[in-house]
């Protein structure tokens, strides 16, 4: 028998993986991407001098944000059930 789906844990899961999509695109294209999505300024100076540290940190909120949605997708029982 199917369970039913939690819609709230779905939708905030997509959010999840459209931030971490946004993320990997700023590593993708750079300081155009960072300047159109309104990162700081900081950000996106370092990133045309570059710095791989705004791109390093990118990644490591891409992984964060990928990780929230598989928990939040393993609570709605879309995913199995996931360690912790």
């Amino acid at each position: 028998m199917n369970q039913p789906k939690n819609v709230a844990l779905i939708f905030g899961a997509s959010l999840s993986a459209a931030g971490a999509l946004f993320h990997i695109g700023v590593v993708i294209w750079g300081a155009s991407l960072m300047r159109l999505l309104r990162a700081p300024d900081s950000f996106v100076s370092a990133t045309e001098a570059g710095s791989k540290l705004p791109a390093l940190g990118a990644l490591v909120v891409a992984v964060v944000l990928i990780v929230a949605a598989a928990y939040a997708l393993s609570g709605a029982g879309m995913l199995p059930k996931l360690p912790f």
